[in-house]
Order: C-alpha cells, then sequence, then structure tokens
C-alpha cells in the first residue's frame, strides 16, 4: 500500500559508504580490523528510513566506523 503512494524504503546495509543526505550516526565504533572495516561506513543499522518520492521522510539511524 504504501509503494502505491510513492514511499519506498532507504536500502542500507553493514558495509556502505555513510551517506549524510539519507542516514544519521547516532554513534561511532572504533575501527578493529582494518582489512573489513573502513572510515566512514556503517557499522550498525539500528532504525530504518522511508523516501516520500525521492525526498527524506525519516533518514537511517546507523552506527559508523571511525578512528579513535
Amino acid at each position: 500500500m504504501l509503494k502505491n503512494h510513492g514511499i519506498k524504503r532507504i536500502v542500507v546495509e553493514k558495509g556502505m559508504d555513510f551517506d549524510p543526505t539519507v542516514h544519521e550516526a547516532v554513534f561511532t565504533d572504533p575501527i578493529t580490523n582494518e582489512e573489513e572495516q573502513k572510515k566512514n561506513t556503517i557499522s550498525n543499522v539500528q532504525q530504518e528510513g522511508y523516501l516520500l518520492n525521492e525526498i527524506v521522510l525519516r533518514a537511517s539511524r546507523v552506527g559508523v566506523y571511525k578512528d579513535q
């Protein structure tokens, strides 16, 4: 039903690049294994976000890997 009104979920997965236009960083995680974890990538998804005709209704709330 929501698709019919132009609402769609923002696709977000661990390891994706952090994009401040559609993601909200709620915490940071230290980089412990540089081979698998890169700076400014998503470490955890707390809450899915949604778009209405390509306009952000709610940003995805995520954790981000940062140098400590």
